[in-house]
Parts: C-alpha cells; sequence; structure tokens
C-alpha cells in the first residue's frame, strides 16, 4: 500500500545503540546528466530533478519514484513498517521503524561535482549504519539537524548533516530525565527537547514542557512557561512553536539566550475547547499555522503574541504550506484539496483530489499528502498511487502507481501525516512544511 503507517511494538533495550547492515547497492552507480533547472512559472513534473521516497502501510518496504518520469528506480527491504521523513539538507531520508526500534538514512542520490560545481544524480541507497533505539517515533529536521525523539528511553539522538561516514558516531545524544511520548529539535544555538512531568497515579511521564541544552548535552538554566499536554511542534529560522493543552508556548532567540511566551486559547462564541496540537511553519511567512478544530485554523503570529482564527468550508486533517509560501494546502479526509491565500486567508481552489478514508485503524486509510515546489503529492490509499496536484493548474497533471497492500494490520496505536517524502538537491534548501501527527 502507498501509506505509511506507525505500528508501535514494545521494546526492551535501554540504550540508543548503533548498528551496521548490510547493502547490495552497486557501488558503481550510473551517473545521471545534469539537472535542469525549473523554470519560475507553471513548473512542469519532466522539469523537476526530485524523487519521492515512498513507505508502504503493511510491508517493510520503500519505494523511490523519480518525479520527472514517474519511474520506480528503487525499493528497499527495511525491519519493520515505517514512516519516513526528509531532513534538514533535503538529500537524506529517514525510515523511522517504531516497532523495530531502528532509523534507517536512505541518500537520495544527489551530488555535485566540487571543481565545476555541476549538480548531478546517482542511484538512491541505503546507509550502512542504522540508528537504534526503543521506540523511535518523533522526527525533526532542522539546522542541519536530524533530531530522533526515543520514547522508551526519553532520549534524543541529534545527527548531523550531510551524512558522512562517521555522522552517526559524532551525533549527539541527549537524556530528557525520563521515558516519555516526547519531541526534539535543534533551534538556534539550542538543543530543545520536551520535558517529561509526571501526574500523580500515571505511571509514566508526559510531555508538560521544554528544556534547552547546548551542544555538549548540558541543561541550560532557562525556565520555560509549562506547557501541558505538549503536542505539535513546528519552527522558522527565528521562532518555534510547540501546542500546549491550555494554548501555544513560542521561543525565540535572543542575545544568546531563549525569549519565551506562552500565548492562551482564543475563547469560542459556541463553546467549544479545541486546542493546538499540529502545526506548520515557513520561513517566508510572519506567522505559522495551527489546528484548532475541524473546520479552523489558527494563524500563530510570533510578534504580535496573538492567535487568529479562521473558518474552513471542509472537515480537514492535514495542512502544510506551499513551498513558496504563498498558499495553505488542507486536504480533507474524504479526499478533498483546499488551497487559501496565505496572505488573506481567502480561498482559492476547493476540489476532489483523491479517495476518501474508510476510516479504518486510526487513521491509517486517510489519504495524505507532501508538498514540493509547485505541486502537492496526494497519496490514494485505495488505489495504491500517488496523484501529483500542480499548483499552477489547479490540476491533478499525473498519478504514479507504487503499488502495495491495501489493507493495515490492526495493532495501529499511532497514526503518522508523512508516508510520502520528497527528495532534492541540497543546493534548493528544504524548509519544514509540517510537523508530523500522532494520536494519543
Amino acid at each position: 500500500m502507498i501509506r505509511r503507517t506507525l505500528f508501535v511494538g514494545f521494546l526492551v533495550s535501554s540504550l540508543i545503540t548503533f548498528g551496521c547492515r548490510n547493502s547490495d547497492d552497486d557501488d558503481n552507480a550510473p551517473v545521471y546528466p545534469p539537472l535542469p533547472e525549473a523554470p519560475a512559472a507553471d513548473l512542469m513534473l519532466s522539469d523537476m530533478s526530485q524523487r519521492l521516497l515512498i513507505a508502504d502501510g503493511a510491508e517493510p518496504r520503500l519505494t523511490m519514484v523519480e518525479i520527472a518520469t514517474g519511474e520506480i528506480i528503487k525499493t528497499f527491504d527495511i525491519e519493520s513498517v515505517a514512516r519516513v521523513y526528509t531532513g534538514p539538507i533535503g538529500n537524506f531520508a529517514y525510515a523511522v521503524q517504531a516497532r523495530a526500534g531502528v532509523v534507517d538514512i536512505i541518500d537520495g542520490g544527489f551530488s555535485t561535482n566540487i571543481e565545476q560545481g555541476i549538480p548531478f544524480k546517482l542511484a538512491p541507497s541505503i546507509h550502512s549504519q542504522q540508528v537504534k533505539g526503543a521506540l523511535p517515533i518523533h522526527f525533526v529536521g532542522k539546522q542541519g539537524y536530524s533530531a530522533i525523539f526515543f520514547d522508551d528511553e526519553g532520549k534524543a539522538r541529534f545527527i548531523p548533516e550531510p551524512i558522512q561516514a562517521n555522522s552517526i558516531a559524532e551525533s549527539i545524544e541527549i537524556d530528557s530525565g525520563a521515558p516519555h511520548h516526547g519531541v526534539a529539535l535543534a533551534f538556534d544555538q539550542f538543543f530543545l527537547l520536551s520535558k517529561p512531568v509526571f501526574i500523580e497515579g500515571v505511571e509514566r511521564a508526559a510531555a508538560g514542557g521544554i528544556q534547552a541544552f547546548d551542544s555538549q548535552g548540558q541543561q541550560l538554566d532557562q525556565d520555560f512557561p509549562t506547557c501541558p499536554r505538549l503536542h505539535g511542534e513546528a519552527s522558522t529560522s527565528t521562532a518555534v512553536a510547540f501546542g500546549c493543552g491550555d494554548g501555544v508556548l513560542i521561543l525565540q532567540a535572543e542575545n544568546n539566550t531563549l525569549k519565551s511566551i506562552k500565548v492562551a486559547n482564543p475563547q469560542l462564541e459556541d463553546g467549544a475547547s479545541p486546542r493546538v496540537g499540529t502545526i506548520a511553519a515557513h520561513d517566508g511567512v510572519p506567522y505559522m499555522i495551527g489546528n484548532f478544530g475541524s473546520q479552523r485554523y489558527v494563524a500563530i503570529d510570533p510578534e504580535k503574541e496573538r492567535l487568529d482564527i479562521y473558518d474552513l468550508p471542509i472537515d480537514y486533517a492535514r495542512f502544510a504550506f506551499s513551498k513558496d509560501g504563498e498558499k495553505l494546502i488542507f486536504l480533507s479526509k474524504d479526499g478533498e484539496l483546499l488551497i487559501v491565500s496565505s496572505d488573506d486567508h481567502s480561498v482559492i481552489h476547493r476540489s476532489k483530489v483523491t479517495s476518501p478514508s474508510t476510516g479504518e485503524n486510526h487513521g491509517a486509510t486517510d489519504p495524505k499528502m507532501v508538498v514540493a515546489p509547485g505541486f502537492v503529492f496526494v497519496t490514494d490509499p485505495a488505489k495504491a498511487v500517488v496523484h501529483a496536484f500542480s499548483l499552477d493548474r489547479m490540476s491533478i497533471v499525473s498519478t504514479y502507481e507504487v503499488g502495495g497492500r491495501t489493507y493495515y494490520d490492526s495493532d495501529v496505536r499511532f497514526s503518522s501525516s508523512r508516508l510520502v517524502c520528497w527528495l532534492h538537491r541540497p543546493a534548493m534548501g528544504c524548509t519544514q512544511i509540517a510537523s508530523s501527527e500522532y494520536s494519543f
């Protein structure tokens, strides 16, 4: 199936460890012609040099697709079903396998001739080393580090990019203090981890705040407002926001320290009490967006220290900024895509683009999406395909058949938002478009 869902296993290892795997990839991989630059307007798939990595939702398998041709150029067999994410520079993907306690790193195959500065492509490959630990869940690729949080250890591993032979050995490990469902990310010069908080009568800690560390793993003497039931994060180069049960916690770097702001949830006239639990950000937009119920979202403005509510005509499940930041993109469980202007929040386009969810297995059959320049790639779980939706033409312009299983096992505990990740050459840069989604 072209869907990715997270299966949870109860792992017993108490330390994050590293191991090697055998790789049958050809060391003499073919070299493709230099990559063309895509035109500034009306982008065409044939002009795109990027690739998609797709994780199967029922089998431990990854599929790499060449966007320009739709060709399946590589499949990788891994240890368990995975969620896949793109790292901060865009050329590396991470297959987070919670059940197996393993994270595989996939090289997208993009490189540059150092002497001539000419970009070219190689065959994709899987890194010989794996990151191992108990229950890896949350992944954030930001500011040169890929951060992975291991829930059953309460530890985070920050892996520097680009990935070299010794990158994993040189990664930074930081202990949050106790096992919990947490998050970690690099921000400015700081390494941020969720803070475990114990509640009376509950055996396992929960994420209830944020703590800051330096690159040596030493905790900094900084206090921030509490963030009960912390869930969801996103960041730009100047601010990071975390969803809390009672509002949004915002941190900003200022004079080698962190300034904190806590913005309370807005009050609704209908008496509903939604919360922000998923956030998306873009460096070119002065606000972030967060979910706030099924047909509302909020604009989170760090400078104005406020949350502004906007209504939507669809019951959405996923959302992101377009790569240029000019559009907000919402996808509903029934397969509708809604495009909204990030300038005035007006609706630009609305159409049905994929099959609806069947509602099975905690969201495992929901359609998902990932954004690339000029396009939105939307999965169709019922048909085992991925649709390429053009943001210039406002229509589907291609469909990729990638195969896979059409159902999921019944022991799903979390569902994740990104079964497809977008890989590109590092020179293009990489902007975080959405944080991962999962439910308790």
